[in-house]
């Protein structure tokens, strides 16, 4: 049984705020989960400490055996859909930012570092640019003097990171991350390793509920944050099977599989074309669409069944020409 199947049936799918809304969760050391730190540390591992030689803030952080590591590890903040202002008032809303304080003897606070967490769980929603800048701009003009690390989670780690990401200023390159979700290094490797770590006693016991929480979450991750459910099995019933997906989505994806699925929809292309001017979200998130192999005379209308690559061809182009909007 896997409980993220359950939490996102009935036509639903998992968005990229319930997915930073988990990754917040993991990442403070304060919540319900009971690990305390020990997601954030090896998050921070497999980007700040790996690019490059981490500053000392983080090298004390991380060192149990220091006094700034006692003061800090109960000095982290998270913030989720941080919005900030650009110098030319432009709104940003950051996923997650990370607050890191250095606490003194009289007990007060000096924030020493911030991380700002981008997620993209799908590469189509890759599409601003200027986003990551934009970001670090905003928080530059709350906090000045401090220093501000970006990391992007994109679905996978490849060669060449995303425009948003390269268009970082270059002064700053070395204080920026790039992790996937999936591959090595990833997000979903190192929730791996936790299990692994914590099963032969390398870390502390983690409940047996945070551990059934994280393997569900690791194989939805692993298959693309959809429901193997909504995955059709080709061939399991026959050539003329009738099948279903949730979300655009899991449509598109069917291409590769096989290029010459036939997709319902009552009125056909004009229908389809109405729908995209006036309810393009439904279409991307929530619709449910009947895929077939081939068409039967006896069941099926001809009109009302659209070649794959055409149907996703209508819907492709209708969201590269939405009006630009707040990224979150």
């Amino acid at each position: 049984m896997n409980i993220f199947d359950i939490l996102f049936s009935s036509n639903r799918r998992l968005t990229e705020e319930h997915v930073t809304g988990f990754l917040s969760w993991l990442l403070d050391p304060t919540q319900t989960h009971g690990a305390g730190t020990v997601f954030l540390e090896r998050v921070f591992k497999a980007s700040v400490l790996k690019t490059h030689p981490a500053p000392n803030f983080f090298s004390d952080w991380l060192n149990p055996h220091t006094v700034a590591y006692r003061e800090v590890k109960t000095a982290v903040e998270t913030m989720t859909e941080r919005e900030v202002v650009t110098t030319l008032g432009k709104k940003r809303s950051i996923d997650i930012v990370l607050y890191f304080w250095r606490i003194d003897s009289n007990g007060d606070r000096k924030r020493e570092y911030v991380v700002a967490v981008e997620n993209k769980i799908r590469n189509e929603s890759i599409t601003d640019d200027n986003q990551l800048s934009d970001e670090l701009e905003g928080l530059r003009v709350l906090y000045e003097k401090v220093p501000i690390s970006m990391l992007l989670l994109t679905p996978s780690k490849t060669d060449k990171s995303p425009n948003c990401f390269l268009k970082l200023p270059k002064d700053d390159v070395n204080r920026h991350f790039h992790l996937g979700w999936k591959g090595k290094d990833s997000i979903t490797e190192i929730l791996q390793n936790v299990l692994k770590d914590e099963a032969i006693g390398e870390i502390s016991p983690i409940s047996s509920e945070v551990k059934l929480c994280l393997r569900s979450f690791i194989s939805y991750a692993l298959h693309d944050f959809t429901s193997r459910k909504t995955q059709p099995s080709f061939g399991a019933i026959g050539r003329n099977y009738d099948d279903t997906v949730t979300g655009f989505d899991n449509l598109r994806a069917l291409i590769v599989a096989d290029p010459d699925l036939m997709v319902g929809y009552l009125g056909g292309l004009n229908e389809l074309r109405r729908d995209v001017e006036e309810n393009l979200d439904h279409l991307l998130n929530n619709r449910i669409y009947k895929i077939v192999k081939e068409l039967d005379a006896n069941k099926h209308t001809r009109k009302n069944w659209i070649p794959i690559k055409e149907f996703c061809d209508i819907i492709n182009v209708a969201t590269t020409h939405q009006p630009e909007q707040v990224m979150e």
